[in-house]
């Protein structure tokens, strides 16, 4: 493989799958006649050694040598150094990684006709409310909806359901279950039947060559000293204990992988201490935290989600916390949603950050400064807060005291529409044209910023318009702001700030770029 064309999950996953070290050799680049791939490709590796320094593995253990194709000396030379490198750095702690049980169409025909129980799946009366509410099939006519999966599953062919694209596809955004009148759900059916086709062998194509879940398993499965907190300025007061423990997520990692992108993804946490701080709060932050393993149990890696799950949980009750608060909405369902449902009732309140700061407004314990300028925002809904955990009016309350002026899209709270993507598995065509309706919903507010709560949304949202786009781009040109970093902005009295989302075509693409 050419080394401008390298992948960076290729990458991580040789280094999770047993290897001590990389080493890649390539042209000189100003020898090479695909010099601009190489380039980016550098880019991209920089990128990837921040990651790896995020999860605690060394970044001197992947190292690129440009060398002639002739110069085979220089190559051996290259290569008896970085094997002396890699001696003196020792080996990487191995993965610990359970062997998958095997199963048979029979014994997964069984999980299936369990999961049907389960989710109530049984009572899907083909009433058809659920398709008509689905987003996927406006832009994928040929998309079998959760009821028609459901149907297919009640016939008893695993091995076919098991090879349905649209197990993937689907986006368990939760409209089917919100609008169901019998209440099957479809997002619980679905995400069983990823568990069972993975059981079997199939595994959804990830985004990003899976270099996002390869950077989970490596959490999951190692106790490798992180470097989470880099984002932590000296102007920010936190704690290693205490009452209230703020549960970063994949913001670290996120940031690094998207960091071509400019989103400013590790400002979304500083905004959130700040905001804490300033009505007197200092959370309790921990560098040992792990990856909450949403995006693992939604392409059915069970095993490895249960190992994040269990490191997580065992870090909370170290930390003696009362309260956990989270500002990604992914975590705080994954908490107490999935969390629960393997260990009964936990034992400490959960909340979003925008429940929790509206709990310290009405405390009197922060309140925003009044402004002359007027700014006028529109709010996405994201799946998982809006819809799943119902967290619909405390967004908007914030909004409204911080003193910005909110215009609603057509579809918005309990309908709102998804932001294309869950779980790294269903980037698409189809998720562009999801994408860029949604983006061109906001813009027809004429607000000046589309506000989320979501970083994954904003990371979706923000790739779909950073392509060339089929459409004139003024129709999708808003900016797109996280909630606290705008709350954060407006307490401080600080202007808004235009974090670039970038115009090069493929910008969203980590993989070689």
């Amino acid at each position: 493989m050419c080394s401008g064309s390298i992948d960076l999950g290729i990458l991580l996953q040789t280094l999770e799958n047993g290897a001590d070290g990389v080493i890649i050799a390539g042209c000189e680049i100003d020898k090479c006649h695909f010099r601009s791939e190489n380039a980016k490709s550098m880019e991209g590796i920089d990128r990837l050694k921040r990651l790896m320094s995020i999860l605690g593995l060394n970044e001197r253990r992947i190292r690129v040598e440009r060398i002639a194709p002739v110069d085979g000396i220089g190559f051996a030379k290259a290569m008896t150094e970085y094997v002396e490198e890699i001696r003196k750095l020792g080996p990487l702690p191995k993965m610990i990684f359970e062997k998958t049980q095997k199963v048979t169409f029979e014994s997964v025909q069984k999980e299936i006709e369990e999961l049907i129980e389960d989710t109530k799946a049984f009572r899907c009366v083909e009433c058809g409310k659920c398709t008509a509410v689905c987003p996927i099939p406006k832009f994928e006519p040929e998309f079998a909806v959760p009821r028609m999966v459901v149907l297919l599953s009640a016939d008893g062919i695993a091995e076919k359901i098991a090879d349905n694209k649209d197990i993937w596809l689907c986006t368990t955004c939760g409209l089917c279950n919100s609008m169901c009148p019998f209440k099957v759900d479809y997002c619980g059916f679905i995400e069983g039947l990823r568990r069972e086709a993975r059981l079997l062998g199939h595994q959804p194509s990830c985004a990003h060559k899976g270099l996002i879940h390869s950077s989970m398993r490596v959490m999951a499965n190692s106790n490798l000293k992180q470097d989470r907190l880099q984002w932590v300025g000296e102007e920010l007061k936190i704690n290693n204990g205490g009452d209230v423990f703020y549960f970063v997520g994949c913001l670290p990692h996120l940031d690094a992988i998207f960091a071509k992108r400019g989103l400013g993804l590790n400002n979304i946490p500083a905004a959130v201490v700040r905001l804490m701080n300033a009505a007197g709060v200092v959370p309790s932050i921990s560098n040992d935290e792990r990856c909450c393993g949403h995006d693992l149990l939604w392409t059915g890696d069970e095993d490895n989600f249960v190992k994040l799950m269990d490191k997580n949980l065992e870090l909370i009750k170290r930390s003696k916390a009362k309260k956990i608060v989270f500002s990604c909405p992914e975590c705080y369902r994954t908490f107490s949603s999935d969390y629960q449902d393997f260990e009964g009732n936990l034992d400490f309140e959960m909340m979003h950050i925008t429940e929790y700061l509206g709990e310290l407004i009405d405390a009197g314990k922060l309140s925003f400064p009044e402004r002359d300028e007027d700014i006028s925002v529109t709010y996405h809904d994201s799946c998982r807060l809006g819809i799943h955990l119902e967290v619909i009016d405390p967004p908007r309350r914030l909004i409204e005291i911080a003193g910005m002026k909110l215009i609603e899209m057509e579809n918005t709270k309990n309908r709102s529409y998804c932001c294309g993507n869950c779980a790294w598995t269903n980037c698409s065509s189809t998720t562009m044209k999801m994408q860029l309706e949604r983006m061109k919903e906001a813009k027809n507010t004429g607000a000046d910023y589309l506000l989320t709560s979501d970083p994954k949304c904003q990371i979706h949202l923000s790739c779909a318009i950073s392509e060339e786009l089929p459409i004139e781009r003024q129709q999708v040109d808003i900016p797109i702001k996280d909630i606290a970093i705008a709350l954060a902005e407006l307490l401080e009295m600080r202007q808004f700030k235009q974090y670039s989302i970038g115009t090069e075509k493929n910008a969203c693409n980590v993989d070689s770029s």
